[in-house]
């Protein structure tokens, strides 16, 4: 699947700052780590990983000022052609 169209859901909020709240306990290696295993996974359509992308997104975001993934303001939910670095 190329993306994911997130459709925001009652608690969706409480669980991507769960998400948040443990991706920021992880070292920068750890991150570099989940960010090559989730490209590798894809997206494959599901609420709770989209979920999960949007949290990564946001920490990559705040740590490396870059991210592997591109979140547009209509939901869509993709990768980046290029690798983070």
């Amino acid at each position: 699947m190329l993306g994911h169209i997130h459709i925001a859901r009652t608690g969706d909020e409480e669980i991507i700052l769960e998400y948040i709240e443990n991706l920021k306990k992880l070292d920068d290696a750890e991150l570099l780590d989940r960010s090559e295993k989730n490209k590798k996974l894809g997206i494959v359509g599901v609420h709770r990983q989209g979920l999960y992308l949007i949290a990564f997104n946001i920490v990559m975001k705040e740590r490396f000022n870059d991210s592997p993934l591109i979140v547009e303001d209509n939901g869509l939910i993709k990768f980046k052609e290029t690798e983070v670095k």
